[in-house]
């Protein structure tokens, strides 16, 4: 009907292009001695339906004074014979002044309200249109009819519109007890510092969770109401509607009334200095508010706006102070339960071996002494210029023994890629020079990978192992790849075999390849059922059709692996073991805070030329040994029945592939996790979904004291709590910016600083340039918080604690939509009415492009205008980097290796999981995620 009023003014605008209504320029003005409380609550009514129309909302809906310039406005003149007693069967008669003026005048309060229930439910009354040249409208609430005259003809109505009795039901002023709602053991989880859904006066409408309900009933003081309560109450519920995606009307009242949903209740004393708000003796889900009129605006404009925040932009004070009062009562009884360090003790190892080259000169220097030609070909898992000293020194020692040595030393991990590269492509590259025998076809055959019963290969093993050697021949020969034909040939002996044909079909060259491998338990399982075959080291001397030596040692590699896997791991899991046969209580929240394994060994770590393509030992030693221990507490996992919520700890593998003195080392130590869920709560972690931190047994905040400045707090103890008990956590209560004022028999009185209001990112002065991120390096997480905070600064961008993690580090989210000057947006209709675009990085922490890509996707749509332009039609979000607690893993792991490609693995220590949380490792994720519209496989669209 508000349009029909004002229907040469545009009263719903779209100031931004995006075809959405985002500001309504109509005001109601109501007069400064208004007293009455049922007009005031309708008046709520109309304010509340008017910004339901937007997105957001610039200036409070209802005034005092007239709006300066042409805003529209409706004007309530109270008549002068106008009393709290008079009939309420008088109309109320509107004049239409001037095309942004209207005039309402009634003669009672009863009929006035009535007018504003007009206003505030017309659309669902299906009225006629208004004329378009009307000037005046009649309202007889009485007979529920409304009349209309146009200006050409003032004498008889043109519109007289009866409301049909199906829809009179709308316009009654009574209370609506039949409403239902929820049912009443959800309301007795009232949480006064979280109102928010689902908890309190926003309830979820089927299961998508960006559409919500208001789910809230105000009860008005009777008869009367001062207007500066009133106006505060319109502005606030205003902006209370505002974040929900559904209002039933009516839900303000004056009087009782019995609802199954938050009942909030407004009592005026003029002799409370400080406004109350507790939970009612009566109903569990009722709340009292009672102050003086000046105490009720600071509490609905402070305490209300703020409990009702959700995880964004701007909530991070309540954010704060929520999280503090459920740390506090998670540490009822005690202030922290901390297992016994001595049930389970560090496990620290260490173990010092004979390099493998050493190992096998010394082989060497066992050969009796003899004579002649001798062929030897060398397998041993070291980088190149070890090999080449390897090969001097066995020459001389076989020359000493009266041998005329010929030696081929290859690299005992990938001995097929190695042979390729360091023998077959110079090889091949000495012919193809020479016109005579240019090559014109090269074919590498491989034999399938058949080992012995429970092999855990693939018959393509050997393949895989060359990668990306035909790539590097081609590229020498300066010949397409395709050209180099790869074949599995099922009946071939040999591993490996390379042949060259001319342009007419002469074979040119052929060689053949045998590694050498052994055979390894999988130390994934308790009890191994299946072997891996790694290639081995070792030596094979031939003097014409004799074998003089054919031997195989194992490579460092290998030393290492039989160490872990049959003394290091059994130890891990039989300490690991102990403590679940004990049946420790309460359990903490992972085995282990580190498990540590330094490995020391002279191995390969060489760059391919191709891409990013390494030849990197150690590397794939680093990802073993996380993978294989993930495994092995899997299957221990099984085999005890421990729940996901308890974790093996932090894995932190070091590896270094430089070796002083020609020793191989490496150590191995575990350091118990000793704290209880409470105990990790005080890092700054929370392990379960935000909600209610009202007990079972009775514990939690039953009221609240809002003063000017700050809070007071009352938290009922529960039964089992005793006055010692809450002595030791007043002590803790400094650490967290909070004081106990008066400890009684049954409750702790907390002083809090008030949530205060932070300078508004919206208001934040904009930059409309701003120089991209980084993209050629890997940013550190101080880099990341402070790109997150710089890119905040281009329109359209904010930024949010989205959570923080099991180590109370940080996790940061960036919001973009369409640049709005006001703070008062509406979240959850911005999320209905557009897509959002969910962009999770570093969840895997060694996947660093991920942060890097995700910062200048989001500085693409803050500075550029083609980013802009894209915030018409979508909403976007990130997280650049969801696993902070693993990108510190990562960043101690990388900073031991800069050389590498950062495949490295690193995860949070224990990944702390939500209940309804789709990734089991992330803490920020499940605030965020309501943005999104999920699809049936729970993944954003």
């Amino acid at each position: 009907m508000l349009p029909q009023l004002f229907p040469e003014q545009n009263v719903y605008e779209d100031t931004d292009g995006d075809g959405l209504i985002d500001r309504i320029s109509a005001r109601l003005i109501l007069p400064r001695n208004l007293s009455s409380s049922l007009v005031w609550a309708e008046a709520a009514h109309v304010a509340c339906r008017w910004a339901f129309e937007s997105l957001r909302l610039e200036a409070p809906l209802v005034r005092f004074r007239q709006p300066q310039g042409n805003h529209p406005h409706v004007m309530l003149r109270l008549s002068a014979r106008v009393s709290d007693k008079a009939s309420s069967s008088s109309t109320v008669r509107v004049v239409r002044e001037s095309p942004v003026r209207v005039v309402a005048t009634g003669g009672s309060p009863q009929s006035m309200a009535s007018f504003f229930r007009l206003l505030a439910v017309s659309d669902a009354l299906d009225l006629p249109n208004l004329p378009g040249t009307w000037s005046v409208l009649q309202w007889i609430p009485s007979e529920q009819t409304l009349l209309v005259w146009k200006e050409s003809d003032s004498k008889k109505p043109s519109l007289m519109h009866r409301i049909a009795p199906a829809k009179a039901v709308l316009l009654e002023l009574s209370p609506s007890p039949h409403m239902s709602h929820r049912d009443a053991a959800h309301i007795r989880k009232l949480d006064l510092l979280n109102l928010s859904s689902p908890h309190g006066i926003f309830r979820r409408l089927g299961e998508d969770p960006r559409q919500r309900a208001l789910c809230l009933n105000v009860i008005l003081p009777f008869p009367r109401l001062s207007s500066g309560t009133g106006r505060t109450l319109c502005h606030v519920l205003s902006l209370v509607s505002l974040q929900a995606t559904q209002i039933d009307l009516p839900f303000v009242s004056v009087g009782p009334v019995v609802h199954d949903s938050l009942i909030l209740e407004l009592r005026e004393d003029a002799s409370s200095p400080e406004a109350l708000v507790h939970v009612s003796n009566e109903n569990p889900g009722q709340l009292i508010v009672q102050g003086s009129p000046a105490a009720l605006k600071r509490v609905l404009e402070g305490w209300l706006l703020w409990t009702i925040r959700e995880p964004g932009p701007g909530a991070e004070p309540i954010m704060a102070l929520r999280e503090k009062m459920e740390l506090i009562t998670r540490l009822w009884p005690a202030p922290a339960t901390v297992l016994d360090s001595g049930s389970c003790s560090s496990l620290k190892q260490e173990i010092v071996w004979k390099a493998e080259d050493l190992r096998l000169e010394k082989l060497v220097k066992k050969m009796p002494s003899g004579q002649g030609p001798l062929c030897a070909i060398v397998f041993v898992s070291k980088p190149e210029p070890v090999r080449r000293r390897l090969k001097a020194r066995l020459e001389k020692t076989l020359r000493a023994k009266g041998y005329e040595p010929s030696l081929e030393v290859f690299n005992a991990y990938k001995p097929g890629l190695c042979w390729l590269l360091e023998k077959m492509l110079p090889a091949l590259e000495l012919l193809h020079k020479e016109k005579a025998t240019r090559i014109h076809a090269v074919e590498l055959c491989f034999a399938p990978f058949v080992g012995p019963h429970g092999t855990m290969e693939t018959r393509t093993r050997r393949l895989q192992e060359i990668y990306p050697a035909p790539d590097l021949l081609a590229r020498s020969l300066q010949w397409d790849v395709s050209r180099i034909r790869i074949r599995l040939v099922p009946n071939q002996r040999a591993a490996y075999r390379v042949r060259a044909w001319d342009s007419k079909g002469q074979l040119l060259l052929e060689e053949a390849l045998n590694p050498r491998w052994t055979a390894l338990p999988y130390f994934g399982r308790i009890t191994p059922a299946k072997r891996v075959h790694p290639t081995t080291s070792g030596i094979r001397m031939v003097q014409g059709s004799r074998v003089l030596l054919d031997r195989s040692i194992p490579t460092d590699r290998e030393v290492f692996w039989r160490v872990f896997g049959k003394r290091w791991l059994p130890a891990l899991l039989k300490s690991m073991e102990r403590r679940v046969v004990s049946g420790h209580t309460p359990w903490p929240r992972a085995f282990w805070k580190e498990i540590r394994i330094d490995v020391i060994m002279e191995e390969t770590e060489k760059a391919l030329d191709l891409d990013q393509e390494r030849l990197s030992p150690m590397e794939a030693l680093h990802e073993d040994v996380y993978f294989t221990m993930l495994d092995a507490y899997k299957d221990f996992a099984e085999r005890h029945g421990l729940g996901q919520s308890l974790h093996l700890g932090q894995i932190m593998p070091f590896v270094a592939w430089k070796s002083p003195r020609g020793r191989a080392k490496a150590r191995f130590e575990a350091r118990p996790f000793t704290g209880s869920m409470a105990g990790c709560a005080s890092l700054g972690g929370s392990t379960h979904p935000q909600g209610p931190f009202g007990k079972e047994d009775g514990s939690g905040t039953v009221w609240l004291r809002c003063h000017k400045r700050h809070w007071h707090v009352g938290i009922l103890l529960s039964s089992s709590t005793d006055l010692r008990a809450a002595h030791n956590l007043a002590n803790i209560l400094p650490r967290l910016g909070l004081e106990c004022v008066a400890t009684h028999q049954s409750e702790m009185i907390l002083r809090c600083p008030a949530p205060r209001r932070k300078r508004s990112q919206a208001t934040a002065p904009r930059r409309k340039t701003l120089a991209s991120p980084p993209t050629d390096r890997i940013l550190s997480m101080r880099d990341v918080a402070h790109w997150v905070r710089k890119l905040s600064s281009l329109p359209g961008l904010r930024f949010w604690e989205a959570a923080k993690s099991s180590q109370g580090r940080a996790v940061w989210a960036l919001e973009a939509a369409l640049p709005c000057p006001s703070p008062a947006v509406s979240q959850a209709r911005l999320r209905l009415l557009k897509p959002t675009l969910v962009f999770n990085a570093r969840h895997h922490a060694n996947e660093v492009s991920g942060t890097e890509a995700a910062l200048f996707s989001a500085w693409t749509v803050g500075a550029t205008d083609t980013g802009r332009a894209l915030l018409r039609k979508v909403n976007l979000l990130w997280i650049p980097a969801e696993n902070v607690d693993g990108v510190a893993a990562f960043e101690r792991l990388f900073g031991r290796r800069p050389a590498t490609n950062c495949t490295q693995h690193a995860t949070m220590p224990w990944a702390a999981s939500f209940t309804k949380t789709i990734f089991s490792q992330g803490l920020g994720f499940p605030k965020p995620w309501p943005s999104a519209a999920p699809g049936n496989d729970g993944f954003p669209k």
